[in-house]
């Protein structure tokens, strides 16, 4: 599937400090480099739920800044990658990235100072070229302004599941 959704582009969409995204997502195949669920990106800045490169298959965030970069794993390829629809999301707040999947915590990593966002957010693919698409079905995506707590993450995955 190629389709995807150029969910906003200009200067609303850069989020730089705090942020959650979340997103249901079901996939239909094999994970390949970079299927992306959603990813407001650029080659040095931004961020992305998406999967790693060739032959690392695992569910990650991604934040990027001219600082450098950040990934945390959301899920193993056995966890997502098995045909049922699982929630996913992040949240980054004073420096410090942390990801959820199906509602519960999974892990947590500092240094993202800011995101540095890159001026178009897309919903199924990502920013590199033709690379990207996500090879499954997305729903529910949702962007705030500011990160969830764990507690607003397990009632928002409780709520739409």
């Amino acid at each position: 599937m190629d389709d995807y959704v150029n969910a906003w582009t200009g200067p609303g969409s850069q989020i730089t400090d705090r942020v959650t995204v979340s997103a249901w997502a079901r996939n239909v195949g094999a994970p390949s480099a970079f299927n992306t669920i959603i990813a407001n990106y650029a080659s040095n800045a931004g961020w992305a739920i998406r999967t790693a490169e060739s032959g690392i298959s695992y569910l990650h965030f991604l934040g990027r800044s001219g600082a450098g970069e950040v990934r945390v794993i959301i899920a193993s390829e056995a966890e997502t990658f098995n045909g049922a629809w699982h929630h996913v999301a992040f949240t980054v707040s004073g420096g410090v990235a942390r990801t959820y999947l199906d509602g519960g915590f999974v892990a947590s990593a500092s240094g993202v100072v800011n995101l540095q966002p890159a001026t178009t957010t897309l919903i199924g693919k990502g920013h590199i070229g033709g690379l990207g698409f996500w090879n499954g079905l997305i729903d529910e995506v949702r962007i705030y302004n500011r990160a969830l707590s764990d507690q607003e993450i397990k009632v928002l995955y409780e709520a739409t599941k």
